[in-house]
């Protein structure tokens, strides 16, 4: 299995989905989850951070579209969420060499 890819915040692509984990020193009730990426808010001093502004939040608990997120990027971190891609990417392998237990790394 692949590992995940992570993304600075600078990096994100607006409209692309992403998986965000929350890396914070404080239990919070969604600590993983999806979302879409909106925009940045860059800081304006140094003593702040990049707030990155999400929307379409799917964790286990449900889907959520109308919701928007803003998060700091010293408590979160995002990964691109490439699982679908890799699901097609797998199964189109399986066909290609008759295994159907072939998994791309």
């Amino acid at each position: 299995m692949r590992p995940l890819v992570e993304v600075l915040p600078i990096n994100l692509v607006n409209g692309k989905q992403y998986l965000i984990e929350h890396v914070g020193p404080y239990p919070v009730s969604r600590p993983k989850f999806k979302g879409t990426f909106i925009e940045n808010k860059l800081p304006k001093a140094w003593y702040e951070c990049t707030l990155s502004k999400f929307d379409q939040i799917v964790d286990i608990q449900g889907h959520y579209p109308k919701m928007i997120y803003n998060l700091q990027d010293c408590f979160y971190r995002y990964y691109e969420a490439d699982a679908v891609p890799r699901y097609y990417t797998n199964k189109v392998l399986q066909h290609i060499t008759g295994d159907p237990n072939f998994i791309a790394v």
